[in-house]
């Protein structure tokens, strides 16, 4: 009986620590926090599973897995996506200035805003980057839709790549231009 009051304290001392977990799982894989499910949610899943019934760790799968995903997957989004090299050989292809290409001045100005608003942080919560998004005149509906195609990694915070691009979302509204239903992929 003493091992097996081992494990349930083991079990129970996991699911209260599940937070040091996720951080170590976030720092092994380089992991969003974003990516994660609900904390406590997820403490109340576990509580009702037996740790013992958990299958083991398949070390070959998981190889495969992480092949497929980082050398098959990006092989066949060739296939999907063109890329501005398949445009280049179109001879029909539209050579001006791609609309959603950012231009350098505006990047900077950009990042002098991003800079401006929050100095000492590498991410702006979202209380804060409202206030310039506000400030650009568009529509609450189309600020929610570039909030949700600027912020990649869904924290509720923009870094100063999802900033810039929200910003420059912004931009290309309020020139005529219609929001993508998904980003392009020079914007990601």
């Amino acid at each position: 009986m003493p091992a097996l009051w081992g494990k349930e304290t083991k079990q129970k001392q996991l699911i209260t620590d599940l937070s040091k977990e996720f951080t170590e799982i976030e720092r092994l894989y380089k992991l969003h926090r974003g990516d994660f499910p609900n904390e406590n949610a997820f403490k109340t899943v576990l509580k009702d599973y037996n740790f013992d019934k958990f299958a083991k760790i398949d070390e070959k799968l998981i190889h495969g897995i992480d092949e497929a995903l980082s050398q098959e997957l990006p092989k066949l989004m060739h296939y999907v996506s063109p890329t501005s090299q398949a445009r280049d050989l179109n001879p029909f292809a539209d050579k001006t200035e791609e609309p959603f290409e950012i231009q350098e001045r505006d990047r900077l100005a950009y990042v002098q805003t991003f800079q401006e608003l929050c100095p000492d942080l590498s991410k702006i919560p979202g209380n804060i980057a409202r206030t310039p998004l506000l400030q650009t005149g568009l529509h609450k509906d189309l600020l929610r839709q570039v909030w949700n195609l600027s912020d990649i990694d869904k924290d509720g915070s923009l870094d100063a790549d999802e900033f810039i691009l929200a910003m420059h979302l912004c931009s290309l509204v309020k020139k005529g231009l219609e929001l993508p239903v998904i980003l392009p992929d020079r914007l990601v």
